[in-house]
């Protein structure tokens, strides 16, 4: 309950108290029992509002599927999928996992978060230039099928949808770390290995 609040519920109670003293002294001792019942009641209730209007219930953020807007907090396995509609690879595996949560539910929740692969990249690309030093490319990003890129054969995971609900029901873990954050780290490390690499082997070319 907010600091304010809380005054005013303890400046009402101590209002109803004088009160209550100046009728008490006025009326017979069996209408104080009953006006002592009333007060008693009308003081419960006026803190349960204040009680209720206090408690917030929690909320998860992206879009809920079919019934986890009522399931996702229950015992139900609450399955995070982060989707690009415009990929089309996210639009392969959107059409399997619809048809499971609709066969399992309400055993199955779902909650989408949209993140589209664009963006990403451009996340990628962004916190690269702040790791390299290099500023940023003029050439637009392409988007490009792992097969056009790799070469036939190639065996990708893009159809794999990440979830941590059993991580989080066995060890307790759930992820702290912002997805930028955790692409600086990366980036950060895997270009200074990159950068020693380089001058080792220029070492050695010299030598």
């Amino acid at each position: 309950m907010p600091r304010h609040e809380r005054g005013e519920a303890d400046e009402g109670y101590l209002t109803l108290l004088p009160m209550a003293r100046l009728l008490l002294s006025r009326v017979p001792l069996l209408q104080r029992i009953l006006l002592l019942g009333v007060l008693s009641a009308s003081c419960s209730c006026y803190f349960l509002v204040l009680h209720a209007q206090a408690s917030v219930p929690p909320l998860y953020d992206g879009f809920a599927y079919g019934d986890a807007a009522t399931t996702a907090w229950t015992d139900s396995i609450l399955v995070k999928a982060f989707l690009d509609l415009l990929c089309p690879n996210s639009r392969d595996a959107w059409q399997p996992l619809r048809l499971a949560v609709d066969r399992y539910a309400p055993c199955v929740s779902l909650i989408i978060h949209p993140f589209p692969l664009l963006e990403l990249a451009e996340m990628m690309t962004d916190v690269y230039g702040n790791v390299s030093g290099e500023p940023p490319l003029d050439e637009p990003i392409i988007d490009v099928s792992s097969e056009q890129f790799y070469g036939e054969g190639y065996d990708d995971s893009d159809k794999r949808i990440p979830d941590m609900t059993i991580i989080n029901k066995q060890l307790g873990w759930n992820p702290k770390t912002p997805l930028k954050d955790l692409l600086e780290t990366t980036l950060t490390y895997q270009h200074k290995t990159y950068i020693e690499a380089i001058k080792r082997q220029m070492a050695q070319a010299e030598d």
